[in-house]
């Protein structure tokens, strides 16, 4: 079995899916699986062992030579053009089997927005507010962050916050993305996370976590998620939350799951207050997979043999069943 791993990409995540893959290239050879690799510039080029690769519709993927051969794609990939649908879309135009949500569920689950929009009359999601300046904000403390974007890259915690500061930040934030949005600031709440992973052969929806995310500030930065020596992930075994809590968390993640129409896998973020007060904040569809990233904590719940079994069989499961419909 030959896995065709996609990473780097256009994204202000780059850095982190080059890690990821270095990661998952280690725990898929040592599984077993061959692995080849397609790395994407930050200017977009797609590179496989150093040429050029060249894109056929319903054919695959090529150098000048040779088609490249595979039997799953695995996009590593972080953020826009990776998360968001993007590479999805160029799957489903190759028609290649691939470990990821589909084109719809990706985007969606990328916009939070949209995503809060959703959800929020079926579960306990945070308040969020598109704005575009400062005349638009109207709370005293809150956190501004890009509509669709990832590890806490351009996400600021605001509180009485000047004119020119909320400006200034606004500024920064669109030189991410096109909006701007609010959300209440939630003080001292917990970082509670669920994994989602959809075992299609058996007919089997596993809830993996919870995970508690105990960081040294208030806000859980780019910088503190994968560089604080003092951060630190306490597993569902040592966690502090009442078991209702915890059950109520694992239905609300399954309606999210659901709610996305998930089919693969995906990481689920909450807020949880002193007096476990839950609040949905978002989801990632392909989840950092880096040696420390929460997902992986999460995964070794069922051990990476089981993990990738089933979300490689999820793909040509998935495969197979389009190839049917298209008759």
């Amino acid at each position: 079995m030959t896995i065709l791993l996609f990473y780097g990409g256009l994204s202000s995540e780059h850095e982190i899916s080059i890690r990821s893959e270095a990661n998952i290239k280690e725990v898929l050879i040592s599984l077993g699986y061959s692995i080849k690799e397609i790395f994407i510039t930050k200017d977009g080029r797609y590179l496989y062992e150093g040429d050029e690769v060249i894109i056929i519709p319903q054919k695959g993927f090529f150098t000048k030579e040779n088609k490249i051969e595979f039997d799953v794609a695995f996009p590593v990939l972080h953020g826009k053009n990776g998360e968001d649908g993007t590479i999805q879309a160029l799957f489903e135009i190759v028609n290649v089997p691939y470990i990821s949500e589909d084109i719809i569920t990706s985007s969606i689950g990328m916009n939070k927005e949209i995503f809060h929009d959703l959800l929020y009359k079926k579960v306990p999601v945070i308040e969020s507010k598109k704005i575009n300046n400062y005349s638009d904000i109207d709370l005293s403390s809150y956190v501004l962050k890009p509509v669709s974007g990832g590890s806490s890259i351009g996400v600021y915690m605001m509180e009485n916050n000047s004119q020119n500061e909320v400006e200034k930040v606004i500024k920064t934030i669109k030189d991410l993305d096109d909006d701007v949005l609010m959300q209440p600031w939630i003080k001292d709440a917990r970082e509670i996370e669920f994994g989602v992973i959809n075992d299609i052969k058996n007919e089997e929806l596993l809830i993996l976590g919870p995970v508690e995310i105990i960081k040294s500030g208030q806000l859980l930065s780019y910088d503190a998620k994968y560089n604080d020596p003092n951060l630190k992930i306490i597993t569902k075994e040592n966690i502090n939350i009442s078991p209702s809590t915890i059950q109520k968390l694992k239905q609300i993640t399954k309606e999210v799951f659901n709610s996305l129409n998930g089919k693969v896998y995906m990481r689920v973020d909450y807020l949880v207050t002193n007096n476990e007060e839950i609040f949905l904040n978002e989801v990632n569809t392909i989840p950092g997979l880096t040696k420390t990233s929460h997902f992986i904590v999460l995964a070794k719940e069922i051990g990476f043999e089981r993990l990738f079994n089933i979300l490689i069989n999820d793909a040509l499961i998935i495969h197979e069943k389009k190839r049917r419909n298209n008759g």
